[in-house]
């Protein structure tokens, strides 16, 4: 309840709830949007090993697919930046999101490691 002056109360108007339900989803897409970086590397990091012998590359190799990671995550950064300023973070951050998504995916179906 706010004051305007000693006798007057007003009371705050209820968020709408439609805007309730964008706000969530504006949270979801960003929360998942920030964490997609750091789990992939915590993911990538244990199955190295498993990587080396399912495709039979030397440990170099193998390490390429991290050095791939953190090349696509920062290009992604400087994309998704300007992107952004111009479209907003929500839609921005929901395509990225999508479009990591459908490639983790793909790579679930890749037969070699290029």
């Amino acid at each position: 309840m706010k004051t305007l002056n000693n006798s007057t109360l007003i009371a705050a108007a209820p968020i709408p709830l439609r805007r309730r339900r964008s706000v969530s989803i504006a949270i979801a897409v960003v929360v998942a949007g920030y964490l997609s970086g750091p789990l992939s590397n915590d993911f990538i990091l244990p199955i190295m090993p498993f990587l080396m012998a399912e495709f039979e590359l030397s440990e170099g190799a193998t390490q390429t697919v991290l050095s791939m990671l953190m090349l696509g995550l920062g290009i992604g950064c400087l994309v998704a930046g300007p992107l952004s300023d111009i479209y907003g973070r929500v839609p921005v951050l929901a395509v990225s999101f999508l479009a990591y998504a459908i490639s983790g995916i793909a790579c679930l179906f890749a037969s070699d490691i290029q």
